[in-house]
């Protein structure tokens, strides 16, 4: 959740959002990554497995992470930057702006989400229990 530390600091700064407003887009978005953590670990457990979760919600966190990238390098969106002076207001980011960035945040909160309850149990699948040495690093 390395993103989450800077994201605060980049809705204030480039978006022109509130702290308050800032905060709680980032609670949000943290909240949202550990609860999908349940859907992530239930589709693991019932249905799809430890490998096909961690493919699946893999792309998802890599297409949020393109996404985030693209949001942060092109103009259009984002709003323009400020300039401090004490007459000029600073433009928030727009709707369209918003809805974009909360698109590939809570893309990345999916894949997030999938992918931390799988990984550690695909990482104890790769020892063999049949085997006394492996099943002794098991424990």
């Amino acid at each position: 959740m390395g993103i989450a530390v800077n994201l605060v600091t980049y809705l204030v700064g480039t978006m022109h959002l509130a702290s308050a407003t800032s905060a709680n887009i980032v609670t949000d978005f943290m909240g949202t990554s550990f609860l999908l953590s349940l859907l992530g670990g239930f589709l693991a457990d019932s249905f799809l497995g430890r490998y096909k979760t961690i493919a699946i919600f893999a792309t998802f966190q890599t297409l949020g992470t393109g996404m985030l990238a693209t949001v942060t390098k092109l103009p259009q969106l984002r709003p323009r930057p400020c300039h401090s002076s004490a007459t000029s207001t600073c433009e928030q980011a727009n709707g369209f702006q918003m809805g974009i960035l909360y698109v590939a945040l809570y893309l990345i909160a999916l894949g997030t989400g999938g992918l931390k309850s799988s990984v550690s149990g695909f990482g104890t699948d790769q020892f063999d229990e049949k085997d006394d040495k492996e099943k002794v690093q098991v424990s």
